[in-house]
């Protein structure tokens, strides 16, 4: 069984590019990795579009049962996933959807092994969010990754990244799975808040 880890964090702060080079290095070890990315199907990518957060909730959960559905948990080492379960339950409940209702939700779907959540302002301003809500949502991330750890049992590691390089968000990332898998690499503890 591999080992599912998740990248989390508002738009614009370099999940997708961390995601990518994190599976570069892990290849590098010799490591079989399998990119997800959230949304994956057509449905999650039209409800991006949409105004109501509990329609975009359920449009979300079944695109990541989906998804994850497709995904063969078997023959990789690791599994790597752009967003997880966690972005539901922050970026909907900023819009306003109940997270006790959220997090029920998410009950069926599969839960990552390991989540990390890059905390930073984003690099890039994404016109469709105003700064005001995406720091709402980074509120809403520690609100629900709180309540996903005691729910679900999911470990969240928070990466206070402000001012770091996307490849040193990635080797991070890459020390702390490899460890997991049996390698043993030093980390440094000030980096990672777990």
């Amino acid at each position: 069984m591999s080992l599912y880890v998740g990248v989390e964090g508002v738009d614009g702060v370099g999940k997708s590019s961390v995601v990518n080079i994190a599976s570069e290095l892990l290849e590098i070890h010799g490591l079989e990795v399998t990119i997800v990315r959230e949304p994956g199907t057509e449905l999650g990518r039209k409800a991006l579009k949409w105004d109501n957060p509990h329609a975009q909730a359920l449009a979300f959960t079944l695109d990541r049962l989906l998804t994850l559905e497709r995904v063969d948990f078997e023959g990789s080492d690791v599994v790597l996933s752009d967003r997880t379960f966690l972005s539901t339950l922050a970026y909907q409940s900023a819009l306003g959807a109940d997270l006790s209702w959220l997090l029920e939700l998410q009950r069926p779907v599969p839960k990552p092994d390991l989540i990390y959540v890059i905390d930073r302002e984003p690099l890039v301003r994404d016109e469709e969010f105003d700064p005001e809500f995406l720091e709402k949502v980074r509120k809403e991330y520690r609100r629900a990754a709180r309540r996903a750890e005691r729910e679900f049992g999911v470990e969240v590691r928070w990466l206070d990244a402000e001012g770091m390089e996307k490849e040193e968000i990635a080797e991070i990332i890459v020390r702390q799975v490899l460890k997991r898998v049996g390698d043993s690499l030093d980390v440094p503890d000030d980096v990672v808040e777990g």
